[in-house]
């Protein structure tokens, strides 16, 4: 991937380090390999960040292998992923639930991540990072957003306003039609996995709208937006208040 940027009249004795970072949203630490790598050019000539641009200049910056400059050390898994669009961008996958995204001590061959990485190498794609940018719980079923490169997460992270809609089953009958939860999270003492609602927590902030009760059999239907994104919220919030998440 090549970004190609003409520079505007106005523009005319700037910085190239400024084009880059505030026209290209390239960020600091991303813009250091570039330089590193000597991947920033300017009319077809490497040039320096601090160099001044001027009218109708071209500047090309040279993203290919940029995150490949050591070997990936995510194990690949061959299993089918469901795959629901794909650009030269990024992945859309639906995740099933009971699947973790990324390889940890309970699980590091055999995640969302591992299934990527063997796709990449079947398409023999260049890539031997995994850049997921929205993740799930394992049991949390989904889509998940997967970019190819660290400039497109990079855009994702700072600039996208990506809303985040769960749907979920609870038990109980949830009295209000809409609720706004803002309780801190923190992890329960003596677990590293577990959280609860703990004054001394991180801030977070769920809200919820009743989709449907089906009051002979106990439980509710519910879409809920987060806030924030800690870890297990929705799960946490949704106990808090009296209704464990059933599915």
């Amino acid at each position: 991937m090549k970004l190609e940027y003409t520079v505007k009249k106005e523009e005319e004795n700037t910085k190239l380090k400024y084009i880059l970072k505030n026209i290209l949203h390239i960020s600091t630490a991303l813009l250091v390999k570039l330089k590193n790598n000597k991947c920033i050019f300017v009319n077809n000539n490497i040039c320096m960040v601090n160099t001044l641009v001027k009218e109708n200049d071209t500047i090309i910056v040279d993203l290919n292998n940029i995150d490949n400059d050591s070997k990936s050390t995510v194990i690949p898994y061959d299993k089918e992923m469901n795959i629901i669009y794909e650009d030269e961008y990024m992945l859309v996958i639906d995740k099933p639930s009971n699947l973790e995204i990324h390889p940890s001590s309970n699980s590091y061959d055999k995640t969302l991540a591992n299934m990527i990485m063997n796709y990449y190498n079947e398409m023999n794609y260049n890539i031997n990072k995994i850049h997921i940018i929205t993740r799930l719980d394992k049991d949390t079923s989904g889509i998940c957003i997967i970019v190819k490169n660290e400039y497109i997460q990079n855009l994702f992270s700072n600039k996208s306003s990506i809303q985040k809609e769960y749907i979920a089953i609870v038990n109980g009958n949830v009295k209000k039609n809409h609720d706004i939860i803002e309780k801190n999270i923190a992890r329960k003492k003596g677990s590293i996995i577990i959280r609860e609602v703990n004054d001394k927590g991180d801030y977070c902030k769920t809200e919820y709208f009743v989709l449907y009760r089906n009051i002979d059999k106990n439980y509710t239907y519910l879409k809920i937006l987060l806030h924030t994104g800690r870890t297990h919220q929705i799960r946490v919030h949704m106990a808090y208040i009296g209704h464990v998440i059933l599915r």
